[in-house]
């Protein structure tokens, strides 16, 4: 893998980083654009999206390992 592979990689993910990130934001939010106050609403919107991003956080982490595999 060329460093220009492995930037496209980090692109791609960070690009599905902020598309959850504003998703997020909205998810938090009611249809008329008040702040959600249900605490197990919450919890339960947080816990999806902590999953989402962790996925590709691992994502970076594994195109990293094989970036230097492959040196």
């Amino acid at each position: 893998m060329k460093e220009k592979e492995l930037s496209d990689l980090y692109h791609k993910a960070t690009e599905r980083i902020h598309k959850l990130t504003t998703s997020l934001y909205e998810d938090l939010h009611t249809i008329s654009g008040k702040p959600n106050v249900s605490t197990q609403e919450i919890a339960a919107i947080t816990n999806k999206y902590s999953r989402w991003f962790r996925s590709e956080l691992d994502f970076i982490r594994s195109a990293i390992q094989e970036y230097k595999e492959q040196q």
